[in-house]
C-alpha cells in the first residue's frame, strides 16, 4: 500500500506529493557526501534538503550541522 504525504498548503498554493527514498544503508549524509563536492560527512551532519521552483529554475538547499562548532 502506498502512502501520499501531501505538502504543507496553508501558506501557498502548492498541492501535491513529495516522497524521497534512499538505497538501503544510505543516509542524507552519505548522499550529500556523494553529490557535493568538498562535503565532510566527519565535520557534518545532514539534517534537511529542501526544494522549490523559482522562475522555472529548480533551487536545492541542503541544510547541516557543522559538528566542529
Amino acid at each position: 500500500m502506498e502512502t501520499k504525504i501531501p505538502f504543507e498548503s496553508k501558506n501557498h498554493p502548492l498541492n501535491g506529493n513529495a516522497v524521497i527514498d534512499l538505497f538501503n544503508k544510505e543516509d542524507l549524509n552519505s548522499l550529500a557526501a556523494k553529490l557535493i563536492e568538498g562535503y565532510d560527512p566527519d565535520r557534518f551532519d545532514a539534517t534537511a534538503l529542501r526544494l522549490f521552483v523559482q522562475k522555472s529554475e529548480p533551487v536545492i538547499t541542503l541544510y547541516a550541522v557543522d559538528k566542529l562548532r
